[in-house]
């Protein structure tokens, strides 16, 4: 905005100065009123006048010395016109009579007063239209950086993220193969409930709990009663005659129900359903095959 008001200022200060009529030269004159002109090399007379020769050795003004006076100030007696310009005269002495309007170089000064100030407002206009231009377009360019910047970080983060997440899986995944080669070692070709080492005659029935070989429901070694409201369990329905509710060791082992005073029933070992539990749950999650029991 500075460099616009810098413009603005040059600008102005050219109008006045080309818009400042100049004067009459003061040039020092010699003895007859006159001097050299140095750019034309031309002797011409001023005495008070504006620059004129005089023609015959006649002087077009009724002479009467203003040296020292402004070229173009106003003087008294009848040497001056109205305005205070200088009358001018002819060979014989008359006063030559002046055209009434404007002449060629009044329209001339009229139309350099109208020209100057619109070029100078074009010159203004167009270097402001410039200026403004220029900063539009850094501006863009550096939202485009700016932008291009962003696009760059954001693609470097996700790379990253893809690298970390490749490396993550590809970890997973070596450590599941390491995990299975274990397992598949450990199980050696047995089933789930063969590497838990059950006790004899007991099986896995349909409804994946413990049953006794012999039998086709649980067997007793797994059946218990209890009341549907009671508090303890029983090992035969006819200890008590509300306990006509049958229910499985392993699903009786998970409750805060207390043995009878009475049956005094024991719960079987359940470690070896535990770890069968287990390894079935590991067999599933790294692939390996559970073969079926003999």
């Amino acid at each position: 905005m500075k460099r616009v008001y810098t413009w603005l200022l040059i600008s102005v200060l050219l109008i006045v100065i080309v818009c400042t009529p100049a004067a009459a030269h003061r040039g020092r004159t010699d003895a007859h009123g006159g001097h050299y002109d140095r750019s034309t090399g031309e002797y011409h007379y001023h005495h008070g006048y504006g620059p004129h020769q005089h023609i015959d050795g006649i002087c077009p003004y009724n002479f009467d010395d203003q040296t020292g006076e402004n070229s173009w100030g106003s003087s008294s007696g009848s040497n001056s016109g109205s305005g205070g310009y200088p009358i001018e005269r002819d060979n014989t002495g008359e006063a030559k009579s002046k055209s009434s309007g404007f002449n060629v170089s009044d329209l001339l000064m009229v139309g350099s007063f109208i020209a100057v100030p619109l070029a100078a407002l074009w010159i203004w206009a167009s270097i402001y239209s410039a200026i403004s231009s220029r900063r539009e377009k850094k501006y863009r360019t550096a939202q485009e950086a700016e932008a291009a910047r962003q696009m760059a970080e954001t693609a470097k983060r996700l790379e990253q993220a893809l690298l970390i997440k490749a490396k993550k899986e590809a970890d997973e995944k070596a450590e599941f193969e390491r995990m299975r080669e274990i397992y598949l070692t450990h199980y050696a070709g047995r089933s789930a409930l063969n590497a838990a080492c059950p006790p004899p005659n007991v099986c896995i029935g349909p409804d994946d709990l413990p049953k006794e070989l012999s039998t086709k429901d649980w067997g007793p070694t797994f059946t218990y009663y209890v009341a549907p409201k009671g508090s303890v369990f029983h090992s035969n329905k006819r200890c008590h005659p509300s306990a006509t509710q049958k229910v499985h060791a392993v699903l009786l082992a998970g409750t805060r129900k207390t043995p009878c005073r009475k049956c005094c029933p024991v719960l079987p070992d359940l470690a070896w359903y535990r770890r069968y539990k287990e390894n079935k749950g590991v067999m599933e999650q790294y692939k390996i095959c559970d073969f079926p029991d003999d």
